[in-house]
């Protein structure tokens, strides 16, 4: 499983690369917005996270990127304010998997983790578990 941590401010970043290893088994790539970006059109993600403050024109051009390269990718968002920032975006954003606020809270970032992996499992079955029953 490959992973996207595009978040600019490294104290929100850095627990949540954390938290992404303490789960094994996942490809981080972990960044800033902007070279998120680049990242979004080279390489292919189960999921990412994301800021989603509005606003900010680096952080609108890449939702702008999520919705042309990768739009049904499923997002983890991360906003400064609780629950302000979705009702003043548009209707991919709102459609996150899940939105966060700063300061982290460690325990619903586990939990919301562990819902998207359970999610990603029911969604995309391990390769190799398919693999198997084919033969």
């Amino acid at each position: 499983m490959r992973c996207l941590v595009a978040i600019d401010d490294p104290d929100v970043r850095d627990p949540v690369v954390a938290a992404l290893r303490a789960f094994g088994a996942i490809d981080i790539d972990a960044t800033s917005v902007d070279e998120g970006r680049a990242m979004l059109r080279r390489r292919r993600f189960d999921f990412a996270v994301v800021p989603i403050e509005s606003g900010q024109r680096v952080v609108d051009v890449l939702w702008e990127d999520i919705e042309r390269l990768a739009a049904d990718l499923p997002l983890i968002a991360f906003s400064q304010n609780t629950n302000l920032a979705l009702r003043r975006v548009d209707g991919r954003r709102a459609g996150v998997f899940a939105q966060l606020t700063v300061p982290l809270d460690a325990i619903e970032l586990f939990r919301t983790l562990r819902r998207l992996f359970d999610r990603l499992k029911r969604v995309r079955p391990d390769r190799r578990e398919t693999r198997t029953a084919q033969r």
